[in-house]
């Protein structure tokens, strides 16, 4: 990871990033570089209506981009996590 005064940064992304069926959660105490906008792509997500959920909550500040039902495939921007 390139930090922003261009350093590279090594981060144990096993220490606080979790990546499962149809959900992403981040610690942000373990990985405070990672709490930051990004756009995320989940493929082979089974849903009917997605939903984006900050800490258990619909997020508002979040936006679904894209959503594909017959591809299985949701693209959504957050602003952190």
């Amino acid at each position: 990871m390139k930090t922003t005064n261009g350093e590279d940064d090594r981060l144990d992304i096993d220490a606080g990033l979790g990546i499962s069926q149809n959900k992403i959660t981040l610690n942000q105490s373990s990985l405070p570089q990672l709490n930051l906008p990004a756009t995320i792509t989940l493929y082979n997500a089974n849903f009917n209506s997605p939903k984006i959920l900050k800490d258990g909550a619909e997020c508002s500040q979040c936006s679904i981009v894209s959503y594909g039902r017959a591809a299985k495939e949701v693209v959504f921007s957050v602003p952190g996590f």
